[in-house]
């Protein structure tokens, strides 16, 4: 597993999220996906992990990839964004609600391994 299960609990409580932008501060109107997976939080805190996690987040950045020009576009974790909306295949459910916070951000033009590694690093762990 490639994230804590405090880190999980951080995207639980963070409602956390994945979204492409124009810019690196772009919130924009658009959509994310929501590493929550749709799981919401309960007792015991935090529920599992999803054993597919890792598929999915690797899948969210190669579909983000797959656009047209994404070497221009940056991927952000944005709060909130939370979702059981599995649109795409081996993606985090997409959020149709506009995140109004951006955390972190970086180009998508690197490795999806490299994009995979910038997340879990910015997840807090504590």
């Amino acid at each position: 597993m490639a994230i804590t299960k405090r880190q999980w609990g951080n995207i639980l409580l963070n409602m956390l999220g994945l979204r492409s932008g124009a810019t690196p501060d772009d919130i924009g109107s658009a959509a994310s996906y929501a590493m929550d997976c749709g799981v919401t939080a309960s007792i015991p805190f935090p529920p599992s992990i999803p054993e597919n996690w890792d598929t999915l987040l690797h899948g969210t950045i190669k579909h983000m990839q797959e656009f047209p020009g994404y070497q221009s576009r940056y991927l952000l974790i944005v709060k909130p964004s939370s979702s059981t909306n599995f649109e795409y295949q081996d993606c985090f459910p997409k959020c149709s609600t506009k995140p109004t916070e951006v955390l972190a951000s970086i180009s998508l033009d690197n490795t999806p391994e490299e994009l995979v590694q910038w997340v879990v690093d910015r997840i807090p762990s504590e």
